[in-house]
């Protein structure tokens, strides 16, 4: 009798003990439960502001992304003036680019290009993308158009400098099949952060057509803010 007392009372004991263990058990299965189903989300957005030397008009851009796991985006839109006139900004260029990332970085794209006095087109193609230190970039083949009169060829990178210092580089090639357009647009950004979000800095935009025979330049100065 006495032993069978004693057993009760050693189980009496423990029994908090294997409880709190049970729940801890119980709480790394929800830790881990958790961490699976838990959807990598990010984005960004950005606003340029600044004046455009060379055509003596204002220059305004809204530009960001968004991606969800696999899944990306990508949405600009430029405020164009009308003319020379910098005081009357009515027109848009606007680009949205949506992915999937179906290997690692490398995936299939479709991009959409329009606005005023644009002719409205629809691309797909592939793309890559990756980064190592301070180089980020992605390089694109959009071989099929709505018109199949604007394929392209496109590098973007992104150089993080030293001293809050930073430049990016779009190149663009344009190209049909039957060789009739053939053209390249250039961006080249530099900034440099003041703080917090807010950077100053300058984009050269360059488009040469050598279909046409005939080059653009553009020279802008501007302020860049990054929420």
């Amino acid at each position: 009798m006495r032993k069978a007392i004693t057993l009760v009372a050693i189980l009496a004991l423990l029994s908090p003990y294997a409880n709190a263990e049970e729940k801890s058990e119980e709480k790394k299965e929800k830790t881990k439960v958790e961490e699976t189903t838990k959807v990598e989300t990010s984005g960004w957005l950005e606003i340029l502001a600044g004046y455009n030397v060379s055509k003596n008009s204002s220059a305004i851009r809204f530009h960001g992304g968004f991606n969800i796991k696999d899944f990306g985006s990508y949405g600009m839109i430029d405020l164009l003036p009308e003319g020379d006139d910098s005081a009357d900004i009515d027109g848009l260029y606007s680009e949205i680019r949506a992915w999937y990332d179906f290997m690692d970085n490398l995936g299939i794209m479709l991009d959409y290009q329009g606005g005023t006095g644009f002719k409205d087109l629809v691309r797909a193609g592939l793309f890559i993308h990756g980064e190592k230190g301070i180089l980020s970039g992605q390089a694109r083949l959009m071989g099929v158009d709505t018109s199949m009169e604007h394929e392209q060829i496109s590098l973007y990178g992104v150089l993080q400098l030293p001293a809050d210092l930073s430049m990016d580089l779009l190149v663009e090639y344009n190209f049909d099949y039957e060789g009739e357009s053939n053209s390249i647009y250039t961006e080249l950004g530099f900034y440099i952060n003041i703080i917090g979000g807010l950077s100053i800095g300058s984009h050269t935009r360059a488009l040469f057509d050598f279909e046409e025979k005939m080059y653009d330049l553009q020279e802008i100065g501007l302020l860049k803010y990054e929420f």
